[in-house]
């Protein structure tokens, strides 16, 4: 009766031992199988050399008056800006761009009908500079800067209604004037803050579509032409120096400042009864404080000098040389997108 109990007792401890075997063996397998596998290529970011972002803001404003004792008249006052920028940046080459544009008008009710412009500008930059060596605060630069407006402008006082129609001095308009140039030269970055651009070597074209504005904007008269036309644009070539300055106190206040002077080789300024002074300035200031996350707090500035644009009041027989100035204030719904450079 043992020797029966035993035989199922050893055919069993039999199979296991062989299950046993069985597992080992494809145990063994499978680690050898994973050792030798090959490994997976690791995943290597691609570098990213474009930096871009672009800046929207639109602010409104609106009064409206019903049997109000004090006075006043209604207002709408609507803004508009896009402050975008594209830069590339690879070993000792970088290309930075910027598009400005900004646009804001007025209506009141005691000019109905009549949309006063009070913020009008279109900027681009674009500079391409190359690294003396590596490590280095100097670069040689070439850069493009255009500068005009979109719509007509016309003198702040003066306006007159005439059948119905709004009748004003005009001043300016689309490429009436408009401004480009071209600068090569060299540039000092000390810092991630400050940059001097010194281009001894500018070469700039002023235009004036406007035909009745040309002479106000230092255009050369046509030869021989009664009464007097002037030339649509007029060829400078001078010497350009652009300092920048971009601070950012926290990621919600920044301060950006930029000055450009220049001075033209070919302009005649006592022939031509230019000013004394004989270099256009260009200064453009911005504060801005992101309030919260959709709105911003923004003071923007200009001031342009220009010797050869003559400003001609009524009652002048000749015209003077002045300093332009513009502040604009905005309270603005403000919507970021950028996509950095890692």
């Amino acid at each position: 009766m043992n020797k029966l109990f035993l035989l199922p007792v050893l055919a069993l401890a039999g199979i296991s031992a062989y299950a046993q075997d069985d597992v080992r063996d494809a145990a063994m397998e499978a680690a050898s199988a994973i050792m030798n596998a090959p490994k997976p290529e690791e995943v290597v970011a691609k570098p990213q050399y474009w930096a871009t972002s672009a800046d929207f803001d639109l602010g409104f404003n609106q009064t409206a008056l019903f049997n109000w004792a004090a006075g006043g008249n209604n207002t709408i006052t609507l803004g508009v800006g896009l402050d975008a920028k594209a830069n590339y940046a690879k070993d000792l080459a970088s290309w930075n761009n910027r598009l400005q544009l900004n646009y804001g008008f007025l209506w009141s009710s005691d000019k109905h009908g009549l949309l006063q412009k009070n913020n009008d500008r279109i900027y681009l930059e674009s500079k391409y500079a190359m690294k003396f060596k590596e490590d280095s605060k100097w670069n040689y630069t070439a850069a493009l800067d255009f500068r005009t407006q979109f719509t007509d402008g016309f003198k702040d006082s003066g306006w007159e209604e005439v059948d119905g129609q709004w009748v004003g001095q005009k001043i300016s308009g689309f490429f009436s004037p408009a401004y480009l140039n071209l600068a090569l030269g060299i540039e000092w970055v000390p810092n991630d803050w400050f940059t001097l651009n010194i281009a001894p070597a500018t070469g700039g074209l002023v235009f004036c579509n406007a035909a009745d504005l040309r002479s106000s904007y230092g255009m050369k008269p046509i030869a021989g032409t009664t009464p007097t036309l002037y030339n649509s644009s007029l060829f400078q070539l001078g010497a350009q120096v652009k300092a920048d300055v971009k601070v950012s106190i926290n990621e919600k206040f920044a301060f950006e400042t930029q000055l450009v002077l220049f001075y033209d080789y070919l302009y005649d300024y006592k022939a031509e009864n230019a000013s004394k002074f004989p270099i256009r300035v260009n200064w453009d200031n911005k504060i801005s404080w992101q309030a919260a996350r959709f709105f911003k707090i923004a003071l923007n500035t200009w001031m342009i000098y220009d010797p050869i644009v003559v400003f001609m009041d009524e009652g002048q027989t000749v015209g003077d040389h002045r300093v332009q100035f513009k502040e604009f204030f905005s309270i603005s719904f403000s919507y970021a997108i950028s996509n950095k450079k890692k």
